[in-house]
């Protein structure tokens, strides 16, 4: 019994044995896991990259069409750090606005001279009898007005800033 109890402890004890041969194997393996793995994760990550940047110039893109489309309407056009300005066409865009307000102009003053004025972007309503002023109307149509005069500064600001900027690297 003494004999078959030993010889069950030495099978136990020489089964759980690894060799140095199996261990190295097994962490080979364990390594060439963790090496994919972590290439995986790095390829994830360049690809998440690439991608923002790819969305990044296409927002660019876009918002440099949008710029150039608005500078067309008055004749101007920058490509390729080159700004072309189509003097027919900026005068006929000027002129056009010129025309926009003076008609406007026009029919206020004859709108004045009849006594009798009715807008309704502005909130304004005159009659013979008396004057009818909406102040929350007045007070959008002026707010819309001057963020749309705020936005044609900024344009025309960083046309000119992006015209400095040209010149300067050009002169250096």
């Amino acid at each position: 019994m003494k004999n078959i109890f030993i010889a069950c402890i030495l099978l136990f004890s020489l089964a759980g044995c690894e060799t140095a041969e199996e261990k190295a194997k097994a962490q080979a393996i364990h390594d060439a896991k963790i090496i994919k793995q972590a290439r995986a994760d790095l390829m994830a990550e360049l690809k998440v990259k690439k991608e923002a940047e790819e969305a990044k110039e296409r927002a660019q893109k876009k918002a440099d069409a949008l710029k150039n489309e608005k500078l067309s309407q008055v004749g101007i056009s920058i490509q390729n750090k080159e700004i072309t300005i189509n003097p027919e066409k900026a005068k006929d865009f000027f002129n056009n606005l010129g025309k926009k307000m003076e008609e406007k102009i026009h029919s206020l003053t004859q709108s004045l001279k009849k006594g009798m004025i009715e807008d309704q972007d502005t909130g304004v309503h005159i009659d013979e009898t008396k004057i009818n002023i909406d102040l929350n109307k007045t007070q959008d149509f002026l707010h819309t007005w001057g963020k749309k005069m705020q936005s044609f500064v900024k344009e025309i600001d960083n046309m000119a800033k992006s015209m400095n900027s040209t010149i300067d690297t050009q002169i250096k």
